[in-house]
């Protein structure tokens, strides 16, 4: 576990091969350890080798906590979507929200599967998805302005624009009328 913090502090000091190193030998210490598994792969990604990390987040999937395999299955997807891989990258990440729908984690897979479908155009499995995302927590701001995004993209009738991006920030926006979700207007870079 010490190996795990050494490796972890490099990397926040953007130290990246000595992280890789020392992560290395915590996994190799400890392989039932997930937590220096991910920081691993992580760390070979910031150094541009997706082959390593793809086989440490293989190695997650494989694992018998689904809140770790959920990590695993996200992984992989961020290396194929980056791969231009985004219909693989859309299955990895509709495996790991199956896995793991309530941690933090699982919100992020959810946001990087509402970009990834609104590019392909596939995105009427994951709406719902963000819809149930909103009921449980209505100030979930990034989850309204994929909503809005895909209200724009649909050009759905009575959707009202509103600006949602105040001064940098993302604001929620509830709009009212045939189409109650978050009404957005995409202002500066967000267009």
């Amino acid at each position: 576990v010490a190996q795990y913090h050494v490796g972890y502090l490099h990397f926040e000091a953007g130290r990246v091969p000595e992280a890789i190193e020392a992560l290395h030998k915590a996994n190799a210490g400890r392989a039932d350890y997930p937590r220096a598994k991910l920081a691993e792969a992580r760390a070979h990604m910031a150094n541009g080798d997706s082959a390593s990390a793809g086989q440490l987040f293989e190695g997650l999937t494989a694992l018998e906590s689904p809140e770790w395999q959920a990590r695993g299955w996200q992984g992989l997807a961020l290396i194929q979507w980056t791969a231009g891989q985004a219909e693989a990258a859309e299955a990895s990440l509709v495996k790991s929200l199956g896995m793991d729908d309530r941690s933090d984690s699982a919100r992020g897979a959810l946001m990087l599967l509402a970009r990834i479908s609104l590019e392909r155009k596939t995105w009427s499995t994951v709406e719902p998805m963000l819809e149930e995302l909103i009921r449980k927590r209505p100030r979930e701001a990034e989850a309204h302005f994929w909503l809005g995004r895909m209200a724009l993209r649909g050009k759905r009738p009575g959707v009202t624009r509103c600006a949602c991006c105040l001064g940098g920030r993302l604001e929620t926006i509830r709009g009212a009328g045939a189409y109650p979700r978050a009404n957005v207007k995409l202002v500066g870079t967000h267009a």
